[in-house]
């Protein structure tokens, strides 16, 4: 069968993520992510946050860590009610915030606010972004390299995943607490059964 320019950018565009992912692997220091893990299963309360295309992210971790953890708020910002959202933080809370390109100035400000409250903040960002090392405690730089006009965020997904099963296997007991939870609810008539 004969090869097209579809299939090549297909072929690409994979390529490139994987790039990506390997790329991150390396990037990432495991005491990092020791301390990340580790801060989410201490920290009472954990504000995920992130805007624009970083809000997909943030989405996904917040939903699925919320799953396995108790005290989980996904910073939605919806009708801009950010400072509502997060005017509870205390000293022992944690953010995880994802801040790439084009940088959010609103994304910094907040993050900026909570780490002056003694909130720790561990701060997703692009490979080489050093001017947006002062706004976290623990950052995870992630390659962000896109095939096309727009970054690739699939490397921050892939770091999500890590922390995700690093934190079930390390807090199993909550974990599996919290989608037995989650089960008996989801028992009593959300799904049509179809």
């Amino acid at each position: 069968m004969k090869s097209t320019k579809q299939d090549k950018l297909l072929i690409d565009a994979f390529q490139r993520d994987i790039d990506n992912i390997t790329a991150t692997l390396h990037l990432l220091s495991e005491y990092d992510l020791a301390r990340t893990v580790s801060g989410i299963i201490a920290a009472q309360n954990i504000y995920v946050l992130g805007t624009r295309g970083n809000f997909s992210v943030a989405h996904y971790l917040g939903y699925r860590l919320g799953q396995i953890k108790r005290g989980v708020r996904l910073v939605s910002g919806l009708g801009m009610d950010y400072p509502e959202e997060i005017s509870s933080v205390k000293r022992g809370d944690l953010c995880i915030a994802f801040l790439t390109p084009r940088y959010s100035r609103m994304t910094a400000n907040l993050v900026a606010w909570m780490k002056q409250r003694g909130v720790t903040i561990v701060l997703f960002t692009k490979e080489g972004s050093c001017e947006i090392s002062p706004y976290g405690d623990v950052i995870l730089q992630c390659r962000t390299d896109g095939i096309s006009y727009k970054s690739s965020l699939i490397a921050l997904f892939a770091v999500c995943n890590y922390i995700l099963a690093a934190v079930a296997l390390q807090s199993h007991d909550e974990a599996m607490e919290m989608l037995a939870q989650t089960e008996e609810l989801l028992g009593q008539g959300f799904f049509l059964g179809l």
